[in-house]
């Protein structure tokens, strides 16, 4: 069972990485794995075996979860752009009290100006203009390895979106199409229309992996040195990600043009979320005092 709760947390954590505005690194501190993962990157090129065996579980169950993400980002959030954002607002909501608890015995000046300091970089983000992107030309392949990079130290860093960031660079919908195109053609057999992604992806595949090294180092020399602040961080980017994420869905359409019904479907799938959330948190803290007795 335990097995099985980390691969559910996994797939939430892949799944959500793939959601606009949503951070899977948030929802990996939410679910009390965001150390373990840490750890088990920061060791993987001296105990490749070693590391990987230790996260198995829940590396499959992020794989699901970008398989499973291109597939609701590419049909579920276009037919339901509502209902599927407010469903991941609930999830992040779900998690805000025991990540509150642990910050709260240090509250001091220092730790509210971080906390401020992150809410006011997620809500901020999503302002800014989105640029064009540059589809051709050897210009094209440097700013793939760039954005590799980039959604790397995402991924790794809690409550920063690589959705958001993709989509102020403006390739989000470009990678998208990307993998939405590569899945389609795998599952017709159509692998010759998948050549043309070869280059591109294998790019971003090893930028990507450069950054993780290097975020995952960066990450975890900030969590042992300034433990309290970081989390005071991601509280208050966690606090500010529903503002972000709507913000983010009133770009692409606006809030006032949904029905009330979508409103009350989407408000089902908010308390959904938030008792997801819940269980997930609760299960885990409860197999953790069962396996401490």
């Amino acid at each position: 069972m335990n097995k099985f709760l980390m691969g559910l947390k996994g797939a939430l954590i892949g799944l959500a990485n793939v959601v606009p505005g949503v951070s899977g690194g948030t929802l990996a501190i939410i679910f009390d794995i965001y150390k373990r993962l840490i750890d088990a990157f920061d060791m993987f090129f001296k105990h490749p075996v070693k590391a990987l065996l230790s996260i198995w579980e829940i590396l499959v169950g992020i794989l699901m979860g970008i398989f499973a993400g291109f597939l609701v980002l590419s049909y579920g959030y276009e037919a339901f752009p509502l209902a599927t954002t407010l469903a991941f607002i609930g999830l992040l909501i779900g998690g805000i009290k025991p990540l509150f608890e642990l910050v709260k015995p240090h509250t001091n000046l220092v730790n509210i100006y971080i906390f401020v300091g992150g809410f006011l970089f997620v809500v901020l983000l999503p302002l800014i203009n989105g640029m064009t992107g540059i589809y051709n030309d050897w210009v094209y392949y440097l700013i793939l390895a760039l954005l590799g990079i980039l959604v790397a130290f995402s991924v790794v860093a809690p409550g920063i979106s690589g959705s958001i960031l993709l989509m102020v660079l403006g390739y989000y919908s470009h990678l998208l199409f990307m993998g939405k195109s590569v899945f389609e053609n795998v599952i017709q057999f159509n692998f010759s229309e998948i050549t043309q992604y070869i280059l591109p992806i294998g790019i971003l595949g090893i930028s990507f992996l450069v950054g993780l090294i290097l975020s995952v180092k960066l990450t975890k020399w900030i969590m042992i040195k300034f433990e309290i602040g970081f989390y005071a961080a991601v509280l208050g980017m966690l606090v500010a990600s529903p503002i972000s994420i709507l913000i983010m869905l009133n770009k692409e359409t606006p809030l006032s043009g949904f029905q009330t019904g979508e409103w009350i479907v989407g408000g089902l799938l908010l308390v959904i979320g938030f008792l997801a959330a819940f269980w997930v948190i609760k299960f885990s803290e409860n197999e953790e005092n069962k396996t401490s007795e």
